[in-house]
């Protein structure tokens, strides 16, 4: 199904933007969740593993619209502008911690404003 999809492509997004040579000496993992469905994506030493469902004690966990994630790392919106608009809310974690693992990745292909 169309929401199902959606899921997978994000999970593929995520493989598909990671910068291994900034995670060298980072072990984190990001719960993502997304209306009704949720991913993990554990980054350890330059290594990524992304599956679906739910991870035990994630570093942080966040609810998004999956679309606003890919302008966070353009840098066409900021973390605090995202969650201004309630499209990104941190449900577990810091900021701080949050925008590491945002900055793990890197949008290869141009982000339409």
């Amino acid at each position: 199904d169309e929401a199902s999809f959606g899921i997978v492509q994000s999970m593929s997004s995520f493989m598909l933007m990671f910068h291994p040579s900034s995670s060298e000496n980072i072990t984190l993992t990001c719960q993502i969740y997304n209306e009704d469905d949720a991913f993990f994506v554990s980054i350890n030493s330059g290594k990524i593993t992304v599956g679906q469902g739910i991870t035990p004690h994630p570093d942080i966990a966040i609810q998004a619209d999956l679309k606003i994630i890919p302008d966070i790392i353009a840098g066409l919106t900021t973390l605090d502008e995202a969650q201004s608009s309630q499209r990104f809310e941190l449900l577990q974690g810091d900021p701080a911690t949050a925008s590491t693992f945002l900055g793990l990745f890197r949008v290869p292909f141009p982000v339409s404003a």
